[in-house]
């Protein structure tokens, strides 16, 4: 589960999506409470580009 919604954290932070837009997505579609924090924190650990 973790490597899939890294994945879609890494999909949308590409083609720009809002953090919190993509915490929303997250929580209805993985059923998971994401915050903010833990999204940039899966992003530096990805070392993905801001």
């Amino acid at each position: 589960m973790n490597c899939i919604i890294n994945e879609t954290i890494a999909r949308f932070w590409k083609k720009g999506l809002n953090p919190d837009v993509l915490a929303r997505y997250i929580a209805i579609k993985h059923r998971i409470s994401v915050d903010k924090s833990a999204i940039f924190r899966r992003i530096e650990a990805m070392n993905l580009n801001f």
